[in-house]
């Protein structure tokens, strides 16, 4: 009895603050105009006032007010770009009433990720003051880090913490060690594997860890006497030319990769021939590149042998065959370890079915907003063609009449007898194109070479 009267009395505060601050924000000259939702009066006052007239029951209050802040989120989910202003006030107020209630922390950290990242990892500090135990909560941290705010150094500390709690899982110091290398720390990369290679008494883990620090030493070594040019030209995916420190322009071969070529018959090849040479083109030309030499040097047609890191020390021998861009070619000496991360990397591809492995079961993209998020990838997409221009150099297949800012097929004029139906067709058609995204002017493209490319649906 008591308890229910505990609860009605909780219910009539809560009502009570959301009726008074209604009415004293009533202003009968724009009422129609400024109509408020009930959600945007609940946590007017701080979850700290609440919680002092919670007659003891913080743990039903803040469930209450979670709930509230579920059904904010999801009334307005199908809403595209709705602000969600009030959805950090609604976790840091369930917070405040009940500081363990961990789902809040966590739920709350999720769903402000994507359009507040810095909020959904201050909410989770928040959270690690009173849960000093808790691995999931760095944890997301640190991954909020890496994949919303692209901060690498930070989402390896949150890493690093959480790899110091009980009961994480093993993967949690390998990601520290992952994204300190990623992020061209690889002494901090190689400190955190040490650590817990000396103390793990798990065999197998302490197997892998020790290959990892092999793997990032190799890698230590080389990088140090590593040399710095700019890519000036794009031949393929795996051949291009750098210009030297010294004003040199030479042309260069990937070690340990096999892109495919641009001339042939097969038209599967020839389309990862260009993808390949997309994938080169978008991430490599007119940018700083680092690079080392390796193998024999020079290849039997002058070409200088070389690793080659680019975009915050990645790996380009890796990156590309582990996209699916091109395939691992293993067949002569050269570094182990570099070797080994290129068959990895081959294996990874396989697994996901990139690129080239999963040419023909990639699921197609309907709606031309999501083109937005796979720049950088290869997709297959559908859409409606409202004309096809004819430029000096290149076609034009536009899916808008705005076509200076939507998205768009980019053919070379030389390739356009390859296409049937002719290009002329394909006006008012609903096609498939599969290729490579890229970006001109910050407006997403694909550039299109083979006939393969483009499926007329209706």
């Amino acid at each position: 009895m008591k308890k229910t009267v505990k609860i009605l009395l909780i219910f009539l505060f809560l009502f009570s603050i959301i009726f008074v601050y209604a009415v004293s924000n009533i202003n009968l000259s724009d009422i129609r105009e400024t109509v408020k939702t009930p959600e945007e009066y609940l946590l007017i006052p701080s979850g700290r006032y609440i919680k002092i007239l919670s007659l003891g029951e913080e743990e039903l209050l803040g469930d209450y007010i979670l709930s509230r802040a579920l059904t904010y989120y999801g009334k307005h989910y199908f809403e595209r770009g709705y602000p969600y202003k009030n959805l950090y006030d609604f976790f840091n107020g369930v917070s405040d009433i009940d500081n363990f209630n961990k789902q809040a922390y966590m739920m709350g950290a999720r769903l402000l990720s994507d359009r507040y990242p810095h909020k959904g990892n201050k909410i989770l500090r928040k959270g690690m003051r009173f849960l000093p135990n808790s691995w999931k909560l760095p944890e997301l941290a640190g991954f909020i880090y890496y994949h919303n705010i692209r901060d690498k150094y930070l989402a390896a500390k949150y890493y690093e913490i959480a790899s110091q709690k009980p009961f994480r899982p093993p993967f949690v110091p390998s990601l520290s060690s992952k994204f300190y290398a990623e992020g061209g720390d690889l002494e901090d990369a190689i400190k955190v594997l040490y650590s817990f290679y000396s103390t793990t008494k798990d065999k197998r883990l302490k197997k892998s860890f020790k290959r990892d620090i092999e793997n990032l030493n190799a890698e230590l070594t080389l990088r140090k006497g590593w040399k710095t040019g700019k890519v000036v030209k794009v031949v393929d995916g795996d051949s291009m030319f750098i210009r030297t420190e010294t004003g040199k322009k030479v042309e260069v071969r990937i070690i340990g990769i096999n892109a495919f070529e641009l001339h042939g018959t097969d038209e599967k090849k020839l389309t990862f021939g260009w993808m390949g040479k997309e994938f080169a083109y978008y991430n490599l030309m007119n940018k700083k590149v680092h690079y080392n030499l390796g193998g024999d040097r020079y290849d039997r047609y002058g070409r200088m042998l070389i690793y080659l890191w680019y975009d915050n020390n990645k790996l380009y021998n890796y990156e590309i065959v582990k996209r699916g861009f091109a395939k691992a070619f293993l067949r002569y000496d050269f570094n182990k370890i570099i070797k080994r991360k290129i068959k990895e990397a081959e294996k990874i591809a396989k697994i996901n079915k990139r690129g080239l492995w999963g040419f023909d079961i990639i699921p197609p993209i309907k709606k031309l907003s999501y083109i937005y998020d796979a720049v950088g990838d290869l997709v297959r997409v559908e859409f409606k063609v409202y004309n096809v221009h004819w430029g000096r150099k290149n076609i034009y297949i536009n899916s808008s009449r705005d076509y200076r800012h939507s998205f768009k097929l980019v053919i070379p004029r030389w390739a356009e007898n390859r296409f049937s139906p002719p290009l002329s067709s394909l006006r008012n058609r609903r096609i498939e194109v599969i290729g490579f995204v890229s970006e001109y002017r910050g407006v997403p493209e694909i550039r299109v070479y083979e006939n393969i490319q483009i499926k007329v649906l209706r």
